[in-house]
């Protein structure tokens, strides 16, 4: 058994002031110690009550997509091979600019696989702030995936200003108090035409500090589906709810800390780990007579790569850690590496008058060669003045989808994906 430390991110973009909340947990998952810190000062504020044990990460749900693909194959390599091109119709993003994750399981051939979808410059951002303050995590995973959940139900888990849906072991989505009714009226039209296999409970949660904030998300349920619907008031807080469930099921969390980002060893199988080691050691050398060459270039390569990647770390000396160079340029580079010769500025002209007049704050702007669209991070004080926005935008001819929109203090944190009408 070991201690787990949970630390719950709040945002997109973190930094040493951000505060997160933490809470640490002891060998029979009891919780020792919790509070909320500036991340440049968690590991002061830990000090020596957490030295050996696993870091679980819990991140925005709003901003990770799950969702599902058929694959017919239970071979891992061949589900790998076709992930992408089955999540690819699925998103609005490029591809190449997503990360996938899956459950560390191999599904039968007619069941669906659980995919979850985040943006590597989410992720890359998560992972330096984390790695630059002391902080090395073994699972990180979304917070719609720790609200509790029982299986053949409908689980809402209520917040201050969201209310977190979960529906299966691997499924569920965020969603801001305003945007809850409109969820239950599809909730009910779909419920309506598949009596036969609609789950029979309706299960609300919430912390001791949303109290008020169950009872309404329980009202809305009950009124528009016309269910039966339970409540559940936990003792503790809503963070320390969904900590504690996080650390009693980490085995079975979807991870996304795969692929270039996995950590390669959790701490369980170091002895293991040397005895690998030996192994491969021998059928290096035993393969270094009988097929030089094959060594020689493969040392050529490790030499090519490692030049790779000090020729990064000099281009930005400010990012500690470097997961892809190649990916990671192309983020700084803002686009897909590919030479396209449309130009950016009628799309810039058409937008810069669709956003005229309105209370917003630029974050982001990114500009996609290949696609020609133009992606944007903004503040706006409502979610109304966001959609707001989007037909503005639409009137000056151009066609935009609203990513995401998450509520943030006291401004909507909202990302946009705008094209040309004509294109």
């Amino acid at each position: 058994m070991k201690q787990h430390l949970v630390i719950h991110l709040n945002a997109a973009r973190i930094d040493a002031s951000s505060i997160v909340g933490w809470y640490l947990f002891g060998v029979a998952n009891e919780l020792l110690r919790s509070g909320e810190t500036p991340l440049g000062q968690l590991q002061a504020e830990l000090g020596d009550t957490f030295s050996e044990g696993e870091t679980l990460v819990l991140v925005p749900g709003a901003l990770v997509f799950l969702t599902a693909a058929h694959i017919p194959s239970r071979q891992v390599r061949q589900i790998k091979q076709a992930l992408p091109y089955m999540v690819e119709e699925l998103i609005a993003d490029n591809i190449e600019d997503v990360h996938l994750a899956i459950p560390d399981f191999k599904p039968n051939d007619d069941q669906t696989l659980p995919v979850a979808v985040v943006q590597h410059h989410l992720l890359i951002d998560w992972l330096d702030q984390l790695y630059q303050h002391g902080i090395k995590p073994n699972v990180l995973c979304p917070d719609t995936l720790a609200v509790p959940w029982r299986e053949n139900s409908d689980n809402f888990f209520a917040l201050q200003d969201r209310v977190i849906c979960r529906n299966s072991a691997f499924g569920g989505q965020v969603l801001l108090r305003e945007q809850f009714a409109g969820y239950l009226q599809l909730l009910k039209q779909q419920l309506a035409g598949d009596e036969l296999t609609a789950p029979q409970r309706r299960l609300v949660y919430c912390g001791a500090d949303n109290i008020e904030a169950g009872y309404s998300v329980l009202a809305a349920v009950q009124t528009t589906i016309d269910a039966e619907a339970t409540l559940t008031e936990y003792a503790e807080s809503g963070g320390e709810v969904l900590a504690a469930h996080a650390v009693r099921q980490i085995d079975s969390l979807l991870n996304l800390l795969q692929g270039g980002y996995k950590v390669q060893d959790r701490g369980g199988n170091r002895h293991w780990g040397r005895l690998a080691a030996v192994a491969a050691l021998g059928v290096v050398l035993y393969s270094g007579f009988t097929a030089a060459s094959g060594a020689w270039f493969a040392y050529q390569a490790r030499q090519a790569e490692a030049q790779t990647f000090s020729l990064y770390r000099q281009l930005f000396p400010q990012e500690k850690r470097v997961v892809s160079p190649r990916k990671q340029m192309q983020a700084h580079l803002g686009g897909g590496g590919a030479v396209n010769a449309v130009s950016p500025l009628p799309l810039l002209a058409k937008a810069a008058l669709g956003l005229r007049g309105n209370a917003l704050q630029l974050d982001e702007l990114h500009y996609r060669h290949q696609q020609n669209d133009l992606q944007l991070q903004l503040h706006t004080p409502t979610l109304e003045t966001l959609d707001q926005i989007k037909q503005q935008l639409n009137g000056v001819g151009l066609n935009v989808d609203i990513n995401s929109a998450a509520r943030q203090g006291d401004s909507t944190v909202g990302r946009l994906n705008i094209r040309d009408g004509q294109s």
